[in-house]
């Protein structure tokens, strides 16, 4: 790693120091388990992947880790407290939530149960010292019901699993399922997540001699391929959505029994690298003709949200939704970089991660914070001074580089 970067982590480090304390939130109420609190604006909330990659980055200074995996601990198992009986788990939780095992995810319900990761999340508090092997027999079943859920739920012919809508996918208004109908989006992000939860499965249940590795390595394959087969496009030389014709078309003879491709270059494309999934010239070209095109997703701060030559390209400060056609995110940011080191690129990630972390430095010496996300453009930060989350990823990019 070179001097400027070492400089810069520094200053992360010293920041990420500053924010462990308030956002290591002990248990109450419906959440009496510990958890991590995101920071400015969602303050008092656990959520899905917001808390997962918060723990991600935050372990990833060794002075933290341990008590950090304690609260990652805390994290599934409070998750885990409020799933219902048909496998679902609520992508966020309050301390006001009642605790209602017997609650069954309603059919028409317009929100996506939590994302496939808490597997994930597992195996971050395991590995990190803050829990044993016992836990993990504990929980595995509850993780296996999650990820039968979205199978019984939101799979489809094609082989790919497909979003119940924008609520609780956390890219809030990606153009792709934003306002769209019900479970008619199947994209990158979400198939890429769920193929690292199966193989985290797989190792959880080698761990514990559960008897089903060999069937979750076996169903994280099998989503690989469909992935490849059905999410790539050979023209454009990326990762889309794609439309797999759920919509009501009203009295016809003839239903849609074919996939419509959602062309709109975004974030989502680097999930199949973040995962493994990409052959490698298929990554190869993701990362040659939009990880590094400035005409695409490769702003002079990090990643955008949404390619720069996208129609609906466009940068303003909001939430409810939170704005993902542009600017630049910390989770999407280290994604992409995490994509571009698995296959090689690490030039092309060190100086992805000089930009990036240059800009989070600068915010934090004009304004002594971090923010939400940042203007693509102009660096600037845009919304929520204050917000930590998985801002503590700007930490994790040492890793790979050292």
């Amino acid at each position: 790693m070179n001097q400027d970067l070492q400089i810069k982590t520094e200053k992360i480090r010293r920041w990420l120091d500053d924010q462990v304390d308030a956002r290591l939130r002990e248990g109450s109420g419906g959440l009496p388990h510990p958890f991590v609190d995101p920071g400015t604006g969602y303050e008092d909330i656990l959520w899905d992947w917001d808390a997962y990659f918060s723990c991600l980055g935050f372990v990833s200074a060794p002075e933290h880790r341990q008590r950090v995996a304690r609260h990652a601990k805390g994290c599934v198992d409070n998750f885990l407290l409020h799933q219902g009986k048909d496998g679902h788990v609520p992508y966020a939780i309050t301390p006001k939530r009642e605790v209602n095992p017997e609650n069954l995810r309603s059919k028409d319900s317009e929100k996506n149960t939590s994302k496939p990761l808490l597997a994930q999340f597992v195996m971050l508090a395991h590995e990190n010292g803050g829990a044993d092997a016992s836990w993990l027999k504990n929980v595995e079943d509850g993780l296996a019901r999650s990820v039968d859920h979205w199978y019984e739920n939101q799979m489809t012919p094609f082989g790919v699993l497909v979003w119940r809508s924008h609520r609780g996918s956390g890219a809030d208004n990606h153009p792709a399922y934003f306002q769209r109908p019900h479970d008619s989006v199947a994209d990158p992000y979400l198939n890429s997540m769920m193929v690292m939860e199966l193989n985290t499965l797989a190792k959880i249940a080698s761990i514990t001699n559960s008897g089903r590795s060999e069937s979750w390595t076996k169903k994280a394959e099998e989503l690989s391929a469909s992935i490849e087969s059905c999410l790539w496009d050979p023209i454009d030389g990326t990762y889309y959505a794609i439309d797999v014709g759920k919509g009501d078309p009203g009295p016809v003879r003839t239903p849609a029994d074919w996939v419509v491709p959602l062309k709109i270059r975004s974030w989502v494309m680097v999930m199949p690298l973040w995962a493994g999934v990409a052959i490698q010239e298929r990554a190869e070209r993701v990362v040659k003709e939009h990880l590094t095109q400035p005409d695409q997703l490769r702003s002079p701060y990090g990643l955008r949200s949404l390619a720069r030559c996208e129609p609906s390209y466009r940068i303003f400060a909001n939430y409810n939704p939170s704005d993902w056609c542009g600017p630049v995110w910390v989770v999407s940011t280290w994604l992409g970089f995490k994509g571009m080191v698995n296959y090689g690129f690490k030039a092309e990630a060190q100086a992805l991660a000089l930009d990036h972390l240059s800009m989070l430095c600068d915010d934090i010496d004009r304004h002594g914070v971090l923010h939400e996300y940042y203007h693509p453009e102009e660096g600037s930060g845009m919304t929520h001074p204050g917000f930590v989350n998985w801002n503590t990823l700007a930490h994790a990019f040492e890793a790979d580089l050292s």
